[in-house]
C-alpha cells in the first residue's frame, strides 16, 4: 500500500540523514533538561540501539516530548511511529495531526505526506484538490516524489484542471533531479512530450530551466 511505501521512506531517511558521535551522557543530561534537539538526538539512539539499547517505545517517549517543543525532525518522526504503530498504538489521525505541524514549519517531506493522506483518504475525508495544494507545495519546496505527484495530477485532472504543459514542466524537473534511490516511475515525460507541440514542449522546457537557474538546483 502506498501509505507505508512512503512513511518507511521517511524512516530509512531520517535515519540516514542523522548521524551522532556525541557522547551519550550530554544528550541524555541536556535532553532532560528539555534541549528539544537533544531530546530528538537521545530518541534517535534509542530508535537504532546507537550507544543505547533499541527500546522504540522510550524512543517515542523522546520524540514527543521534542515534538511537542516544535522540533519538525522529532514531529515528522513521531507522525511516522504513529502511522506505523511503532513504539506507539497506530493512530492515523495523530500521524496526520504531526505530519501537518511540520509541514507548516516548511518541511517538504511532511507537506507530501499531508498530501498522501488527503489523497488516500487516511484518517481524513479524502480530498484531491486538498492533496494537490500540498504536493504543490512540497514540489516548490523540492520534494522529489512531489514532483511526480504532482505533474500527474496535473496530467489527468486530479484536484486541478488538466494541464498538460504543467505536468509536463514537473515531470521535466522530476526527471532532472532522478537517481538510482528514486522510485522506478515509468518515463512519463517522454509519454505527455507526445501529445504537446514542439512550442508547448519548449515552453515548459524554458520555464523549467528559468526555475533551475532561479533556484540554483
Amino acid at each position: 500500500m502506498r501509505k507505508f511505501e512512503f512513511i518507511i521512506i521517511f524512516l530509512l531517511l531520517l535515519g540516514f540523514l542523522w548521524g551522532q558521535s556525541a557522547d551519550i551522557d550530554m544528550i541524555l543530561q541536556k535532553a532532560k533538561n528539555g534541549d528539544a534537539e537533544s531530546q530528538y538526538d537521545l530518541a534517535m539512539c534509542y530508535q537504532y540501539g546507537d550507544g543505547l539499547p533499541q527500546d522504540l517505545k522510550e524512543a517515542a517517549r523522546w520524540f514527543l516530548l521534542s515534538a511537542e517543543q516544535g522540533y519538525g525532525n522529532a514531529q515528522i518522526f513521531i507522525a511516522t511511529l504513529y502511522a506505523l504503530g511503532e513504539g506507539v498504538e497506530q493512530d492515523d489521525a495523530q500521524a496526520l495531526g504531526w505530519y501537518r505541524l511540520a509541514a507548516d514549519q516548511g518541511y517538504h517531506l511532511a507537506q507530501h505526506a499531508v498530501g498522501q493522506y488527503y489523497d488516500h483518504g487516511i484518517g481524513v475525508v479524502q480530498d484531491k484538490a486538498e492533496a494537490a495544494r500540498w504536493y504543490l507545495l512540497a514540489a516548490l519546496t523540492g520534494d522529489q516524489e512531489a514532483r511526480y505527484d504532482i505533474g500527474m495530477f496535473y496530467y489527468q485532472g486530479i484536484g486541478v484542471p488538466q494541464d498538460k504543459e504543467e505536468a509536463y514542466f514537473w515531470w521535466y524537473l522530476y526527471d532532472f533531479y532522478k537517481s538510482e534511490d528514486d522510485d522506478p516511475h515509468e518515463d512519463n515525460l517522454a509519454a505527455v512530450a507526445a501529445e504537446l507541440s514542439a512550442g508547448q514542449r519548449g515552453k515548459s522546457v524554458a520555464r523549467a530551466e528559468a526555475w533551475l537557474d532561479e533556484n540554483g538546483w
